[in-house]
């Protein structure tokens, strides 16, 4: 939702996160999550602890966890 509204992306080119470049990612799209519960963002199928696991999870649907815009300088930091 972020990338189509804030950022006027159109439906079908909505890109997929690959977590192995995520940091590339956020540079491009000048976007990041926010609130993620493990540190480094990382693919969650790579969380072996089911309780952190659990927390992400709760965070994701909470809205804890989620996707924002970075600001210029932010971005310019990255």
């Amino acid at each position: 939702d972020i990338l189509t509204k804030e950022k006027g992306v159109l439906p079908e080119n909505i890109p997929s996160v690959a977590y192995n470049t995520y940091e590339a990612f956020v540079i491009k799209w000048g976007v990041e999550l926010a609130g993620w519960t493990e540190g480094e963002v990382t693919n969650p199928g790579n969380i072996t602890s089911s309780i952190r696991l659990a927390q992400l999870h709760a965070a994701l649907k909470s809205g804890d966890c989620y996707w924002q815009i970075l600001t210029p300088a932010e971005l310019k930091a990255k």
